[in-house]
């Protein structure tokens, strides 16, 4: 965790290390989220595990308080949702194991934390998200697809096929209605998910970032997978009063794009 434009007694302005963290595994952590309150955080591995953080610090590099094993193949991305104890995952398990989305209960045993589960996506989920004004979460599948699963009814109120490559990414609008899918292939779009069917996208930016297959690939990349747009943020720093809201987003082509929202929800390239 680093500390950013910190004033140190006759040093001035400086950026340092305030806490260090180790997974137990020792593997590579492939999301991490805050908790609500910012008290703590969580992390999920590419070896399907859920770690919870207390936000800390010091020098030395605690274990997490809490840690469960979620996916038996990987833990692609976890929400928290609604408080810092109820968060969801998803992933890729083999036959018999979790499903592809979960939701967990960290207060209770490891053996009952799972709350509820369900094959959102057939060959596992990339990327999810609390929608909370529904009570829903609507998570992205390495097929392209988007789900949304009812909390109340523990079940997939809708599934749809976004995109023709990896759904990576999803953000909410300001008004909590529509949403913004990016995927592997660079293209990003935009859905009303209020509507009782999902016949179409509202809008689409192609090509938003170029995409590029990994035939050498790096370090947390796969041979032969395309990679377009890796991760997608809304800026909380600026007023929606004042500044328009804006969306940042990252891709395999090496730039980070600013776009801002406009009026119905539109957006253009900062």
């Amino acid at each position: 965790c680093w500390q950013f434009g910190q004033t140190i007694q006759g040093r001035g302005l400086q950026d340092h290390v305030r806490a260090q963290y180790r997974l137990p595994s020792g593997g590579s952590v492939s999301s991490l989220r805050f908790s609500p309150c910012g008290e703590q955080f969580g992390s999920v591995d590419l070896g399907g595990s859920l770690c919870l953080w207390r936000f800390q610090n010091g020098a030395d590099m605690p274990l997490p308080f809490s840690r469960l094993q979620c996916h038996s193949k990987r833990a692609s991305d976890l929400c928290f949702v609604g408080s810092s104890i109820v968060l969801a995952t998803v992933g890729a398990s083999g036959s018999g194991a979790v499903r592809s989305l979960g939701l967990w209960d960290v207060l209770l045993p490891p053996s009952q934390a799972l709350v509820a589960a369900c094959d959102a996506h057939d060959d596992g989920g990339c990327c999810v998200i609390h929608w909370a004004e529904q009570a829903s979460l609507v998570s992205g599948g390495m097929r392209g697809d988007i789900s949304v699963f009812d909390l109340r009814q523990r079940r997939v109120r809708t599934r749809f096929n976004a995109h023709t490559l990896a759904t990576r990414s999803l953000v909410f609008s300001d008004t909590g209605r529509h949403c913004f899918s990016a995927s592997a292939n660079g293209d990003m779009k935009l859905w009303d998910l209020s509507a009782q069917e999902n016949t179409g996208h509202t809008a689409q930016w192609l090509r938003a970032h170029e995409p590029h297959t990994m035939l050498h690939p790096l370090a947390g990349t796969t041979l032969g997978r395309t990679y377009g747009i890796n991760s997608m943020v809304k800026d909380d720093s600026v007023s929606s009063s004042v500044d328009p809201p804006r969306l940042l987003t990252a891709g395999a082509d090496g730039k980070l794009n600013m776009w801002l929202y406009l009026a119905k929800d539109a957006v253009c390239p900062e």
